[in-house]
């Protein structure tokens, strides 16, 4: 019996990833923090030539937390420093969030990195908040390795941000 965590079925789900045969990472880091300043929750090095195929793509899958009620939350994903999701600044209190990160080789030196962001509120079913973005880095060198990062900040030092899980995977 396999000790990786069976996902619920659905686009929001990391069952697409095979974790157990594709895995570059699978991490329980239950990092939190209530800095006013970006602080790095989940760090990744894809390993350079990973993406060796045109279509070849890593996949991530992060979830955390956003607590308390005096401020704003803002969670962001990075490929070497270059932001490829901002969730920008939040106005939401004691939620979970979901990132998915999709990182495809279109050509030799060109990345497209396409995110899927939400939020619902502890213990509700519904999603309070829904982000989705596109971006294209290009001349990139992907016969070097390359760091994926999550980082997180709070409007107000009484809350906190996390990231709890954490997955990364090829296809």
């Amino acid at each position: 019996m396999s000790s990786i965590i069976q996902p619920s079925q659905g686009i929001l789900s990391p069952q697409a990833i095979d974790y157990q045969e594709n895995a570059i990472s699978r991490q329980s880091p239950n990092i939190t923090t209530s800095s006013l300043s970006l602080v790095t929750l989940y760090s990744v090095v894809i390993p350079g030539r990973t993406l060796d195929s045109d279509g070849k793509r890593v996949e991530f899958f992060v979830t955390g937390n956003l607590t308390g009620t005096l401020g704003t939350k803002r969670i962001v994903a990075l490929l070497d420093g270059t932001s490829i999701h901002d969730s920008t600044a939040l106005t939401l209190n004691s939620s979970n969030y979901t990132l998915r990160i999709v990182l495809a080789r279109l050509l030799t030196t060109n990345l497209h990195c396409a995110s899927l962001f939400f939020t619902n509120l502890f213990g509700a079913p519904t999603i309070t908040n829904s982000q989705q973005l596109v971006t294209q880095i290009n001349s990139i060198d992907l016969t070097q390795d390359h760091t994926f990062a999550v980082q997180g900040a709070v409007g107000n030092a009484g809350d906190n941000v996390s990231v709890i899980i954490g997955y990364g995977g090829v296809r």
